[in-house]
């Protein structure tokens, strides 16, 4: 290479250089004199969408809400930028949330618990223009919304699979802790599987942990070596499902389909998140500057469900399918009515009346587990 060639692109390299310097010069001049609303058509910037996990990035419940919110930002074509976050509740949270928001900028953000609802309420005020959005909260206010699906009837539905599928023994459940949410979908699951096997015992081991998997495991063992002919779950970890096809028994997922995860039949279904269309709907508005406040429910039916259930396995004969489908048609027109009629606790106390159905807000105070239901230790 001669001399001449050399200078020649040494001098070409310094000029694109200093063009570039100059450009981006210029641009940052035009964002200070230019008017703001001129500025931001002229040099739009991707939208800072912030996702906060009360559990590490690993786990399985944290995967549904990533692959979701990969998928809206997919969809929205360079228009966002992803900022996730493992955000424990502690004493750091309420800085955590308000780095997201004077560190990366973010304009909103989605929590993957109602555990942040404290936090997040402490802090939205201070911050009108950003949104927030938590899942499975009551409360909102002028900038905090929530979202969550119809999970009690697609629980329901697989307490119906279980129950008729388990012949003997018993079914295990493994859950991590007795808040009205968690006891109020161990109910579901028990009606569920008392509706078509009414003698059925369910028995619940408490983790007190969302992905401890040790303690997952070795409750999971302690099921199935009383008897379990089946083993359910309510924690956030593949754990209970991995354990219960090692040991050649049936086993009922959570967060995601567990049968396609572990690649077995065992496997009968699972109680799934589908959050992809809410998170493109609600990114969407805020780009549009549409968004508003909203409890979004959505319901068993629903073209964009969030909760749902997963396909059968082929082992649940065609029968069983056919019942599944037809109670599931029955709890969306709402001839089946789920908490309604007597229900009585599992100390065989009346905790409802045969003409009455559990309000909302009796749900919220659930504090006991329905008849069928044994706790062990």
């Amino acid at each position: 290479m001669s001399n001449k060639f050399k200078v020649t692109v040494l001098m070409l390299g310094t000029l694109i250089g200093f063009l570039a310097l100059n450009i981006f010069a210029s641009r940052q001049r035009l964002e200070e004199f230019l008017p703001k609303a001129l500025a931001k058509i002229l040099f739009k910037q991707p939208l800072t969408v912030g996702m906060m996990h009360i559990d590490p990035a690993i786990i399985e419940y944290s995967l549904t809400f990533d692959d979701a919110i990969d998928q809206a930002a997919n969809r929205l074509n360079g228009q966002v930028v992803l900022k996730k976050l493992h955000m424990p509740i502690d004493e750091n949270t309420e800085q955590s949330i308000e780095d997201l928001i004077t560190h990366d900028h973010c304009k909103v953000i989605f929590a993957d618990s109602a555990e942040y609802q404290p936090a997040i309420f402490k802090i939205a005020p201070k911050y009108p223009e950003v949104k927030f959005e938590y899942v499975g909260g009551s409360a909102t206010l002028n900038n905090v919304g929530t979202f969550f699906g119809d999970v009690y009837k697609v629980r329901y539905l697989s307490g119906v699979v279980a129950g008729s599928m388990v012949k003997q023994g018993f079914i295990g459940y493994v859950a991590y802790e007795k808040t009205a949410h968690v006891l109020n979908e161990l109910n579901a699951f028990t009606l569920g599987v008392r509706s078509v096997n009414p003698k059925l015992l369910v028995k619940v081991i408490w983790t007190h942990n969302r992905y401890d998997a040790l303690k997952c495991r070795v409750a999971s063992l302690k099921l199935l070596d009383l008897g379990a002919e089946l083993i359910a779950q309510h924690v956030d970890v593949i754990y209970p499902s991995i354990v219960a096809v090692q040991r050649g028994k049936y086993a009922i997922g959570n967060n995601a389909d567990f049968r396609q995860s572990l690649h077995s039949d065992l496997v009968l279904t699972s109680v799934t998140w589908s959050w992809a269309s809410h998170f493109l709907k609600s990114i969407q508005a805020v780009l549009n500057h549409t968004w508003r406040v909203q409890r979004f429910f959505s319901q068993l039916g629903d073209a964009d469900s969030l909760a749902q259930l997963a396909p059968l396995s082929p082992l649940v004969p065609n029968k069983v399918q056919q019942q599944v489908q037809n109670t599931r048609q029955q709890l969306i027109s709402g001839t089946l009515r789920l908490f309604c009629g007597e229900l009585r606790d599992n100390t065989g106390k009346v905790r409802q009346t045969s003409n009455q159905c559990l309000s909302e807000k009796a749900l919220e105070h659930t504090d006991w587990l329905v008849e069928g239901v044994s706790e062990i230790n």
